[in-house]
């Protein structure tokens, strides 16, 4: 178990955390990943630390879609800020 932050920190990490957020993660065949990148272990941790995130999984990119997949990177990001603005 990690250690909670306090004061200021923990205040405003709280708040960032109520945001919506856009969780990217690439992976070429979804098999190689390490145990801990994996959609399901994301969904349970990182979904928990932020309610409000929409996960978005590219599977045919590697490290740098903004390089592989420039195209449908830039429509992710433009749909998730149009619908939270």
């Amino acid at each position: 178990m990690t250690p909670s932050p306090s004061g200021f920190i923990a205040t405003s990490t709280m708040a960032c955390r109520q945001e919506p957020t856009l969780g990217r993660w690439t992976h070429g065949q979804g098999t190689r990943d390490l145990p801990g990148f994996q959609e399901e272990h994301l969904r349970t941790t990182f979904g928990a630390w932020y309610p409000n995130v929409e996960f978005t999984f590219i599977t045919d990119s590697g490290h740098f879609p903004m390089d592989e997949t420039p195209v449908y990177l830039a429509g992710l990001v433009e749909r998730f800020l149009a619908a939270h603005r």
